[in-house]
């Protein structure tokens, strides 16, 4: 949701550009940045498809609104669809004690409603909202927003074909990385029960917390291998121009950043990036230039025959980035819900960049962001 409008939109909406604009809410921000490669597309005669747009109209899922007004824009809710498909291929996954859990978890459920709405996130993230017995029963099956997510990815290859006679622009979002679980392990399939001792160390464990991270991160990573060999199969896969990108990294200790004071912090930064140009071929090869997710934008239109407008803002896209230094906020307020809650963000029309009340870190960075050095603390 804060980083995301940059991923769609370029870096007119960062969250420091988007802050200039103070008279249009983040909303209306965020509906731009989703529809503007789509506009871009779509008015230069591209059929335009769309799946599972983050956070669209400020709704964690189901508020489409935003694309009414675009007929020719061609969007869908489909994460969670296939899971039943999935679950019919491998009947082992089903989970029998299910119903245990929610019984379980009534007395949870039931304070929950009684409690103020503020006190509520506290309660349910920091508090005893899961009695005992219920991370016992939820460790014994695989994350089910994983499991959603996941078998999209799984049958990507089925649901893709070559019929369309026009060219295609194509937006698929999918955050099977994003859901931690445990995998097996030579196979990094989901599972039952993968690992008994995971309930004598705790349901938080660093360890396993990076282990997850892994495991969730390469099982998505073969599912899209599969799918561009079906692409490769169809004879489409050299005139298709494919970005593969994160909206952001994770708090892990990677080993790119081990020798480095804010390691986990500043991997937070490190998102995915991988782009294939029309007619590439070879390895994969490792491009360490300056550059952010926000780039997206200026990769998919290079040399298309778009436009270089953007038709919300009457402003040149491309004029928006910095070549030099790059400043990177964390945007938010733990144990605040006015920085996560997209209901609340409906009316606001500015991001809270510095986190004085909790000293979150922003940084500028620039060159080399493997270099320490590179890095500079933003202190207000």
């Amino acid at each position: 949701m804060k980083a995301s409008p940059a991923l769609m939109g370029g870096y007119e909406y960062t969250p420091e550009n988007a802050n200039k604009r103070k008279t249009v809410s983040l909303r209306e921000k965020h509906n731009e940045a989703s529809l503007l490669m789509p506009r871009l597309f779509s008015e230069a005669n591209f059929d335009v498809t769309l799946t599972d747009p983050p956070a669209p109209n400020y709704s964690w899922k189901g508020d489409l609104s935003a694309f009414e007004a675009y007929p020719d824009i061609h969007v869908y809710e489909i994460i969670g669809k296939y899971k039943d498909k999935y679950l019919e291929l491998h009947p082992e996954l089903k989970n029998q004690k299910l119903d245990d859990c929610v019984k379980a978890n009534m007395q949870s459920f039931t304070m929950m409603e009684i409690i103020p709405p503020f006190l509520r996130y506290t309660f349910y993230y920091f508090g005893k909202y899961y009695r005992d017995n219920i991370p016992r029963i939820l460790r014994s099956v695989t994350n089910e927003k994983f499991l959603q997510n996941y078998t999209n990815l799984f049958f990507l290859p089925e649901l893709t074909d070559a019929s369309n006679e026009k060219a295609s622009y194509i937006f698929i979002d999918n955050e099977a990385p994003h859901e931690y679980t445990l995998l097996k392990n030579n196979t990094y399939e989901p599972g039952l029960n993968i690992n008994e001792d995971f309930s004598k160390t705790g349901f938080y464990d660093f360890k396993y917390k990076d282990i997850e991270a892994y495991q969730v991160n390469t099982a998505s990573i073969l599912l899209i291998a599969k799918w561009l060999k079906r692409l490769k199969e169809l004879s489409v896969y050299d005139n298709t121009k494919i970005i593969i990108v994160a909206d952001h990294g994770a708090p892990l200790l990677l080993e790119r950043f081990f020798n480095m004071n804010n390691a986990k912090e500043i991997a937070l930064y490190n998102p995915l990036f991988m782009f294939k140009d029309f007619n590439s071929a070879g390895k994969v090869k490792t491009d360490n230039s300056f550059m952010t997710n926000a780039d997206t934008l200026l990769l998919a239109t290079k040399d298309m025959p778009v436009s270089e407008i953007n038709p919300f803002t009457h402003e040149k896209y491309a004029d928006f980035k910095k070549k030099d230094i790059v400043h990177v906020y964390p945007i938010r307020r733990f144990g605040d819900d006015d920085e996560v809650n997209p209901n609340y963000l409906r009316d606001k029309k500015t991001w809270v960049l510095q986190d004085e009340k909790n000293h979150t870190p922003s940084y500028t960075v620039h060159d080399n962001i493997f270099d320490e050095s590179n890095w500079t603390r933003i202190v207000k």
